[in-house]
């Protein structure tokens, strides 16, 4: 993980994506990072989540991640 991807994604954040409003956190976040090998280029693409077609999987973590917060 870059540098500017682990300090953009280390505080927790509600950010809107698309239709539904998430609660962004780090391990999200990395885990995108890692997973896609895309690192920094995520962080600031505002569609990433429908893009990399992960929406569905994302969701499901992120709401999990409200419930619990």
């Amino acid at each position: 993980i870059s540098s500017i991807a682990f300090s953009e994604s280390r505080k927790t954040r509600t950010e809107e994506r698309g239709p539904f409003l998430a609660r962004v956190r780090r391990v999200e976040v990395i885990y995108v990072l890692h997973k896609t090998r895309r690192r920094t280029e995520i962080l600031h693409q505002t569609t990433w989540i429908q893009k990399l077609g992960l929406h569905r999987l994302l969701d499901d973590k992120m709401r999990t991640a409200m419930m619990h917060s």
